[in-house]
């Protein structure tokens, strides 16, 4: 078991490094230096609440930000075949949305696909009048892509606005 936990964080701080490169804002990024350690990376890269709480708790002092990632993926059975759709549909939290989305690869998943996601779960916003999800999805998820007619009559009907 301690064999297959091990494997399982071998190496996470290095994906951390790689996913997070394409959160850095490209206007700052020739004044900052690149991610030598995920210690400066952790404000940047949610990670799940009982592991913060299990960091806040055994490291008070908040020194070592690369074994609250670590414990964070060992934590993790769930985001790595969960879809930002999926998770959407099932809880309807932003902060799961964004969890889910921050551990995607942009660059290994096919681009109709990512569109297809960005569609469906800014359907369900706008179904469910949740502006502040479908705000999140257009400026920070897709920034470049568009709504589609359907969605921004559902939103600006659901929620009285014109989006």
């Amino acid at each position: 078991m301690l064999k297959l936990a091990a494997n399982r964080v071998n190496g996470s701080c290095n994906r951390h490094q790689r996913l997070l490169m394409r959160i850095r804002d490209p206007a700052t990024e020739h004044l900052k230096r690149p991610p030598s350690s995920c210690y400066d990376m952790i404000a940047d890269f949610p990670v799940l609440t009982s592991a913060q709480v299990v960091a806040n708790y055994c490291l008070p002092d908040g020194h070592l930000p690369h074994v609250v990632l670590r414990l964070n993926d060992l934590l993790d059975d769930f985001s790595a075949d969960c879809t930002i759709a999926d998770a959407y549909k099932r809880t309807h939290s932003l902060r799961l949305v964004q969890y889910v989305a921050a551990r995607e690869d942009p660059d290994e998943m096919n681009s109709f696909y990512r569109r297809w996601l960005f569609n469906k779960t800014t359907e369900m916003a706008a179904a469910n009048g949740d502006l502040e999800t479908l705000r999140w999805l257009v400026e920070s998820y897709l920034p470049d892509a568009f709504l589609t007619k359907a969605v921004a009559e559902r939103t600006s009907v659901r929620a009285r606005v014109a989006v």
